[in-house]
């Protein structure tokens, strides 16, 4: 285990391991890498959206929509996706940073509230659409 650990481990588990300890773990791990993609840029524009992430800005043409920490997280996550569905899971753990549980509605409520701001805004080119049971996806809607 020490070879391992001084040679660049970031985590070791031994035999047996329950498979709710060993998710966990990969979680845990997860969270502490950034994405490679995600470290390297700063904006993602879909359309009219663009979310800044140094200025923790979520703006629509131009102006910003006043997104909260988690609206931003929530937003920067699935306009990295673009067209992708992000599980409730994914979404809380970024937003978050706890499972979802299956019964939470906090990710519902964030997602909600960013719908809101978007269409305050004047968002009319880019949606957040719900996909039953699995999560949420942002999608460009046609002219």
């Amino acid at each position: 285990m020490v070879a391992g650990l001084e040679a660049g481990v970031d985590d070791y588990v031994s035999k047996p391991c329950a498979p709710r300890v060993l998710l966990a773990r990969v979680r845990a791990l997860l969270r502490r890498r950034p994405s490679e993609r995600a470290s390297t840029e700063e904006l993602l524009t879909v359309g009219s959206l663009v979310v800044n992430r140094s200025r923790r800005e979520v703006r629509v043409s131009g102006r910003d929509v006043g997104a909260t920490s988690a609206e931003h997280d929530l937003a920067w996550l699935l306009a990295s996706r673009v067209g992708t569905v992000v599980t409730r899971d994914a979404l809380s753990l970024e937003v978050r940073g706890i499972p979802w549980d299956g019964l939470d509605r906090g990710v519902d409520i964030h997602v909600s509230r960013l719908r809101g701001k978007l269409a305050g805004a004047g968002c009319q080119d880019v949606a957040i659409r719900a996909v039953r049971s699995e999560g949420y996806q942002l999608v460009r809607r046609d002219p």
